[in-house]
């Protein structure tokens, strides 16, 4: 379903890129986006700017991660499963049945549920090169 893949080729050269479930919906009038695999989240105005700022913390995380080395830990504590040189995103059921956020968001609230791919800094590679 949700999943983290390593060693995608793209003109040559050796690119991570992460795809994951995002859950954006509306509070207070601003616009939220959730991404329950990793618990994080990012706020705009629009759709398209919650969006965006998602995917900036989204990279400080991950950079934030692969500088204190532990990026694959933080993905195995968020129910990531690895298998081979592929993390896998945990399933959106076992992630339901332990994250009170995401059931409010399914249970209580408008919202809408997209994929979304990131490419991750040059230097997550070197993370999953040795998974």
């Amino acid at each position: 379903m949700q999943k983290l893949q390593g060693n995608m080729t793209i003109k040559g050269r050796r690119i991570i890129s992460a795809s994951m479930e995002l859950y954006s919906f509306v509070e207070d009038g601003v616009r939220i986006v959730y991404c329950p695999s990793l618990d994080l989240s990012a706020a705009g105005n629009t759709l398209t700017e919650a969006q965006r700022e998602f995917e900036q913390i989204f990279k400080m995380h991950i950079e934030d991660c692969i500088e204190n080395g532990t990026l694959r830990d933080d993905l195995l504590a968020h129910g990531w499963k690895q298998k081979q040189s592929v993390l896998n995103a945990p399933k959106a059921t076992s992630v339901l049945s332990r994250n009170p956020m995401l059931r409010d968001i399914v249970n209580n609230r408008n919202y809408r549920k997209d994929t979304r791919s990131i490419v991750l800094p040059r230097s997550a590679s070197r993370v999953f090169a040795s998974v």
